[in-house]
């Protein structure tokens, strides 16, 4: 429609007249931008297809804090008698690597949970104290010792690096009954030796040994990692000693 052109209503919105002239708002000229990105929309769709609501089940306050804008994953567990924890993951961006969700985020996760888009009706179960939280972020230092590879070594070293990042990005809490298999919530050091089996031998190069501990922790020699309530796992560094 052309600024300037009259609209006529056949019903006519509250508060608007019947002939209304279209006018020009510069906020109507700025390109939208959706807090949520096509994969976590489809997850979303898939999940609430899955999973029911079930008065209260641990589906249900999945279902109700991802409608939060920026949130991408919930992961609720019991706590104290009484009381749910729920740890909400934001959605990852230059700005926020890590997805931690903001405490603004957390404030309207607890209210998505409590009340429903009209904030009449209460969602949770009466009796249940929610605790709003945020995920936490662990990372992890790879050691690959002696890596031998005539061909391009540097190229090899990204590869590596590209292929472990997956592994620790996919890792994940497990919930029974809300997490699908199979579970991701520890971190093997067969599963990262094999990763980086993989990529060596796909150039016909050799290392000695894989090792992997917590960077911040400082636990040599992982044989592996549990992941526990609301934990996610990154990749820190890969480090190539002679």
């Amino acid at each position: 429609m052309a600024v300037g052109e009259i609209v006529s209503f056949v019903n006519t919105p509250a508060g608007v007249q019947r002939d209304t002239v279209v006018v020009s708002n510069p906020s109507f000229d700025v390109a939208g931008s959706d807090d949520e990105d096509v994969e976590d929309y489809r997850h979303r769709v898939f999940d609430r297809f899955q999973k029911q609501p079930r008065g209260g089940a641990y589906a249900d306050y999945e279902f109700w804090g991802e409608v939060v804008g920026g949130i991408v994953r919930i992961y609720p567990y019991t706590g104290n008698p009484g009381e749910v924890d729920v740890y909400s993951e934001a959605k990852t961006e230059p700005s926020n690597p890590n997805g931690i969700p903001s405490a603004q985020q957390l404030i309207e996760v607890e209210q998505a949970i409590m009340y429903d888009e009209t904030g009449a009706q209460v969602n949770r179960p009466a009796g249940s104290k929610i605790n709003s939280l945020a995920i936490t972020r662990t990372g992890f230092t790879v050691v690959v010792t002696t890596l031998v590879d005539d061909s391009d070594i540097g190229q090899t070293k990204i590869r590596i690096e590209d292929a472990l990042e997956s592994v620790f990005a996919n890792a994940g809490p497990y919930i029974q009954g809300l997490t699908p298999e199979p579970r991701r919530d520890k971190i093997y050091n067969a599963t990262v030796l094999s990763t980086v089996y993989d990529v060596v031998s796909s150039v016909s190069g050799s290392f000695a040994t894989v090792t992997f501990y917590d960077t911040l922790g400082g636990v040599q020699d992982l044989s592996q990692y549990d992941l526990g309530h609301g934990e996610k796992a990154r990749l820190d560094s890969v480090e190539f000693p002679p």
